[in-house]
């Protein structure tokens, strides 16, 4: 009896040293999913501002680009001035129109991708 005793013993030991191991992988894992969780969320985080920066940048040179050429066809053709600005506010409609759709269509993109890391 004291031998089946020894070995119940030496069993649950075993045992205990099984799931005590188990329990700190667990834990490990739990940790290392963690940081690479934080770790996706950091990088989407800065992707979405570097993204937004850029897209903010070109709207801005496309907005500067587009002053200038509204000044420079107004100094060429300052006897059309009325027919040629009538033109460009049609164009200016048209690119507020491209520029809306395209923020919509990058907010989407933005948002899915968000979507995307945040599931994961």
């Amino acid at each position: 009896e004291k031998k089946l005793q020894n070995r119940v013993t030496e069993l649950t030991n075993e045992h205990q040293e099984r799931m005590d191991k188990l329990q700190e992988y667990a834990e490990q894992t739990k940790n290392n999913l963690t940081n690479e969780l934080t770790t996706l969320r950091e990088n989407t985080k800065q992707e979405k501002d570097r993204l937004l920066k850029e897209h903010a940048d070109s709207m801005e040179t496309i907005k500067t680009n587009h002053e200038a050429a509204l000044t420079s066809l107004k100094e060429k053709y300052e006897g059309q001035l009325e027919n040629k600005m009538q033109q460009m506010q049609e164009l200016t409609k048209t690119y507020e129109t491209d520029v809306a759709t395209m923020k919509q269509n990058h907010q989407a993109k933005l948002d899915e991708t968000n979507a995307s890391y945040e599931k994961k």
